[in-house]
């Protein structure tokens, strides 16, 4: 790839569910690895092109390998790493490697284990290796008399320390099944085909095929390099073919976490909970000033409850797909407190149900824009701000009014607002929404970044907005909510 940046290149993106990315080896290109020639097609493009394979998108990842790069297979990985979080997070990948890209795609495996990522993880349905050099090469062995500080090259020679670890990783988080001490959210089975060429003269079959990995093993009549490049006819392709469908409609079929959540009533939902969380004791609506649970009974008594359906679903339900289902009648500041502890980091796909529709909190819309409104607060060395969400209605002259007979100290005050004005068609789908939701949760992050170490917050929006904003509040510094009780606001839950 010469001198050029690490990249993940997009060769197909219909914003399907399901990715396969490509990585290269040795001295190898995004493109030119995967191409016959300069005039056929490679074989992502193949992959990309072909209508049975329409439920994928496709991607190639590249990075430098040449004769002056200073980092191996590990720090690759983790370039891989920061590519698939930034641009993948929601997407179900299977891995086609080739060569070094192997050993690049199962340190990146290892990393997210070892980190506890099982977000990460599980995103991985399959890896298809093309001749890696799992225990090495005896031409890396000769190669590295010629260039003996080239990282790469070293890292390919035969039992060298790098391979070791990496192997001894493999058996203990994926061959084995995981530590005993390994959360079983995260234990997961990979499906594996390695293809190792007959003809191939620098990585030999023993070591492109090694039991320890755990996959099934195909000869190619090929050698190192065309192994991959293929055309649509060969051979080659309808395994890897056959690979990428098989696990992209064999996936286990998802099973919804219910939760219903009782707050100013106990009204009867659509589907019957798993888990029916009856808080109505400490709400009641038909009050003059509505009666809202305290501070006291917000951490003492409701949070541990949301606590224990956290740990439900990461014990029994994250293994079947990881969607939980929220049915809720709760004020807005409960909504946001349920959705920070069922949050999008630990691996939760949240729903809500939105006037009798399932709204999913899995994509955004890139169009739907907010307008922030920033003003000064009464005090330029506090570390306070104050943030409001104004979706339905605009509440920002509420909310100065609390604050006038509060005398608390804060530095600004920043109101968001749809784009197009509040109102109650101002967030108008499930995309939206998220949309919403992401950009209160980069506010949030600018503010940390300017040395904001507290923030109050008040909010009119749907329960779905508020569940989603919860849902990214992540990593976030404290944030002390306040509910409007009918007559102006008073403190709630704290994030």
């Amino acid at each position: 790839m010469g001198g050029k940046k690490a990249e993940l290149i997009s060769k197909m993106d219909r914003q399907r569910k399901h990715a396969v990315i490509f990585v290269h080896g040795l001295h190898g290109d995004p493109e030119g690895t995967w191409r016959q020639s300069k005039k056929s097609k490679t074989l992502p493009e193949l992959l990309a092109l072909d209508e049975k394979l329409n439920a994928i998108d496709v991607y190639s990842f590249g990075y430098p390998s040449n004769l002056v790069v200073n980092y191996d297979f590990r720090e690759v990985s983790k370039i891989l790493h920061s590519e698939i979080k930034a641009h993948l997070t929601a997407k179900d990948i299977i891995f086609i490697a080739h060569s070094m890209g192997g050993l690049v795609v199962q340190q990146y495996l290892i990393d997210q284990f070892e980190q506890f990522n099982t977000t990460a993880v599980k995103q991985v349905q399959g890896i298809i290796y093309m001749a890696v050099p799992f225990d090495g090469s005896s031409k890396a062995n000769i190669a590295s008399w010629f260039v003996p500080y080239h990282k790469q090259v070293n890292s390919l020679i035969a039992n060298n320390p790098l391979l070791q670890d990496l192997r001894e990783s493999w058996v203990k988080y994926v061959f084995r099944g995981g530590q005993e001490n390994l959360p079983d959210a995260i234990r997961c089975t990979i499906s594996q085909l390695a293809l190792y060429g007959a003809r191939d003269w620098i990585v030999s079959k023993k070591s492109a095929s090694p039991f320890h990995v755990g996959a099934e093993v195909i000869a190619s009549d090929t050698g190192h390099k065309d192994i991959c490049k293929i055309d649509q006819f060969s051979t080659e392709y309808k395994h890897i073919k056959k690979f990428v469908l098989d696990n992209i409609t064999t996936q286990i079929t998802s099973i919804p976490m219910i939760v219903h959540v009782y707050g100013w009533d106990k009204q009867g939902f659509k589907e019957e909970p798993h888990y029916p969380l009856d808080w109505t004791k400490y709400f009641q609506i038909s009050a003059s000033s509505r009666i809202l649970p305290s501070q006291d009974i917000w951490a003492n008594e409701i949070q541990p409850q949301i606590n224990f359906v956290s740990k439900e679903w990461s014990e029994k339900w994250a293994k079947q797909g990881g969607i939980v289902r929220v049915y809720a009648k709760l004020c807005l500041t409960g909504a946001l407190l349920l959705g920070s502890r069922l949050s999008f980091t630990k691996g939760v796909k949240l729903e809500v149900e939105h006037y009798g529709q399932i709204w999913s909190g899995d994509k955004d819309d890139p169009s739907y824009t907010v307008r922030p409104i920033y003003m000064p607060g009464n005090s330029s060395e506090s570390k306070r701000a104050v943030l409001i969400l104004s979706v339905t209605k605009d509440i920002h002259s509420e909310v100065e009014q609390h604050l006038g007979s509060t005398h608390s100290k804060f530095k600004k005050i920043i109101n968001l607002l749809p784009a197009t004005g509040p109102g109650r068609d101002s967030v108008g789908d499930n995309k939206q929404a998220l949309s919403f939701a992401i950009s209160v949760k980069n506010e949030i992050e600018q503010l940390k970044s300017e040395g904001i170490n507290e923030i109050h917050l008040y909010l009119n929006t749907p329960l779905s907005v508020a569940l989603f904003v919860g849902h990214r509040l992540t990593a976030s510094c404290p944030i002390q909510t306040f509910e409007f009780n009918g007559s102006g606001y008073v403190p709630s839950c704290q994030i």
